[in-house]
């Protein structure tokens, strides 16, 4: 058991400052982004503080090891030494937490420093409850504290309620109208990061009231589909996505085949596919490195995962093909069978007297509206024709093809129906 305490206590703390502070050397600047990235499963403990002030947590869990037993290593006989120990170090953090602010938003700092100073109030009780104190002063220090842990839970009610920030990011979060001019008042990287996360949301997963907000509210913010941020760290932000499409690469392929796949044209790679081996096994690490002097803006961001994400359903709709086919007779003979490319133009525009009534309509018509009457307005005309003129529709076939039969919606092909008496 003490092992384990030992482990829990010491071990596990330090191993997790040790392992932050090896992606933070010195003299480096990194993205929050990357940092996240970079962190992995630790990032958490890092997320809501300032980067200078990373390690803060660490404050945290010493303040929380005193309260919860920690105190009894120094003086396991002496409640009040403990006591006293715990206020000095809670007195110690809020004081640290007023000075430098190390938490980065205000809500959460002002949350964090009235939880503490409750802790604070809470030795200060334990050290009244020890010592010589009357019922009375007991009684009515409990109830004070009972109403500042109220006050607390109202003031963080009123505080999240309140700030701007927090608003927007929640609006935006929840796909809802939000004041673009004070976004752009409180525009800052938090923000920016939820209007793009937001974003690659909805392309992933679109959807007509997503993609219409897309359009309405997040599309118009040019203050952030301008910025600029490093390639390297989108790619690194992207690792997953990048990494399940480059094992869905054909080895067989061209190296421009390849990276085609990967940016079409959203991204130009001309200059990597110049200077590289053209059998060269494609890779994130590779990607990065050709891409670490290269900054892309947010929009390219947004568009690359519009294109991952295209890609990602179609080799999702290609393997449910593929098993289909694999249970299918005929189907090696399908997988065989040639793409049919059919002509947009509809031929009946070819004859003359049908031409002719077109041109009457228009006669100096540009080639543009022949084509846009070609593709568009003739086959509304023919759906349109075929509904209201079903009848004499059907008796010119009935001359065409005697002895035709048709059959009715939901018959079983057993028994067709002659022409004369078929449904419609």
């Amino acid at each position: 058991v003490a092992g384990m305490l030992f482990v829990y206590v010491l071990v596990l703390p330090l191993g997790a400052l040790l392992s932050l502070k090896s992606n933070r050397p010195a003299g480096r600047v990194t993205s929050p982004r990357e940092l996240a990235e970079l962190d992995g499963v630790l990032a958490s403990l890092t997320t809501n503080y300032t980067q200078q002030y990373w390690w803060f947590e660490l404050a945290g869990v010493a303040v929380r090891l005193s309260y919860c037993g920690g105190a009894v290593l120094l003086f396991p006989t002496h409640a009040t030494l403990r006591c006293t120990l715990c206020v000095i170090v809670v007195s110690a953090y809020v004081a640290f937490s007023l000075s430098h602010k190390p938490v980065a938003q205000e809500s959460s700092r002002a949350v964090t420093v009235l939880a503490h100073v409750l802790l604070w109030l809470l030795a200060l009780a334990v050290i009244v409850s020890t010592n010589v104190a009357s019922e009375r002063v007991q009684v009515g220090y409990s109830c004070a504290l009972f109403f500042f842990t109220i006050a607390i839970c109202v003031l963080l009610y009123h505080i999240k309620a309140s700030e701007t920030e927090h608003k927007l990011a929640a609006a935006i979060s929840a796909q809802e109208p939000f004041d673009k001019e004070a976004f752009e008042a409180r525009s800052s990287a938090y923000l920016h990061d939820a209007v793009a996360l937001q974003a690659r949301d909805i392309v992933r997963e679109p959807s007509s009231a997503g993609m219409a907000y897309l359009k309405t509210q997040l599309a118009p913010l040019d203050s952030i589909w301008d910025e600029e941020l490093p390639a390297g760290m989108i790619l690194k932000t992207c690792a997953t996505t990048v990494e399940a499409l480059l094992a869905n690469l054909d080895a067989d392929a061209t190296l421009e085949a390849r990276l085609k796949y990967l940016f079409n044209d959203v991204v130009d790679f001309s200059a990597f596919l110049k200077a590289s081996d053209k059998s060269i096994l494609l890779s994130l690490d590779i990607l990065i490195d050709c891409f670490k002097e290269v900054r892309w803006t947010r929009f390219i961001e947004l568009r690359l995962q519009a294109l991952w994400a295209m890609r990602k359903t179609t080799g999702i709709m290609q393997a449910i093909c593929n098993k289909f086919l694999a249970m299918e007779p005929f189907g090696s003979m399908l997988r065989a069978q040639e793409d049919i490319k059919g002509p947009s133009e509809q031929l009946v525009l070819r004859r003359e007297d049908l031409a002719k009534l077109i041109r009457g309509l228009a006669p100096n018509a540009s080639e543009s509206y022949l084509r846009s009457v070609d593709q568009k307005a003739l086959p509304e005309l023919l759906k349109s024709l075929s509904t209201e003129g079903y009848p004499e529709f059907h008796a010119h076939f009935g001359v065409v093809i005697p002895g035709g039969r048709t059959y009715s919606h939901g018959d079983s092909g057993d028994e067709p129906k002659p022409a004369d008496d078929a449904a419609h």
